[in-house]
């Protein structure tokens, strides 16, 4: 189980970092994938349907970086509108089609097409894996070490 686990971990979310306070309008993605020109899928879950709705496709770097004896292909989705969907993502009632009441709190997951979703990390987690692999440990067993107790999901803040 642990071997499955760490090969999810070559992808990953840098950014935004689990608990982070987003401006709903334009929220920076951003990460690794395990792939060359990946599909990226970026979803949050609709609080009203409980479903999943995608709110932005990014497509990895074709040229991969090595690190830690790994090859990482970056990827960004940058100024992404969580607003535009027309779901109930945000959970208040300010987004059309939402009548929750009160909220501000968003869940949200990315995936690699055809290969599941990204790891993400807490406030400090990406130096946590930085600090790790220059100290030795591999890249995958560093993402566990380092990766959210939330992780795979991605829990954000609106500050609007």
């Amino acid at each position: 189980m642990l071997v499955l686990a760490a090969a999810s971990l070559s992808a990953c979310v840098t950014a935004p970092y689990n608990d982070e306070l987003v401006d709903r309008g334009a929220v920076d993605f951003g990460g690794y994938a395990r792939n060359a020109s990946a599909v990226i899928v970026i979803q949050a879950k609709d609080k009203q349907t409980n479903g999943w709705v995608t709110i932005d496709v990014a497509t990895a770097a074709s040229v991969g970086t090595n690190y830690g004896g790994e090859t990482l292909y970056g990827w960004s989705a940058l100024d992404t509108d969580t607003t535009t969907t027309g779901g109930c993502i945000w959970g208040d009632p300010a987004s059309p089609g939402c009548s929750i009441g009160a909220g501000g709190q968003g869940t949200f997951r990315v995936l690699e097409q055809g290969h599941g979703q990204l790891t993400t990390f807490e406030d400090g987690g990406v130096e946590c894996v930085v600090a790790q692999v220059e100290s030795g440990t591999n890249w995958f067993t560093a993402g566990v070490n380092c990766s959210s107790a939330e992780s795979p999901d991605l829990t954000l803040h609106t500050m609007n």
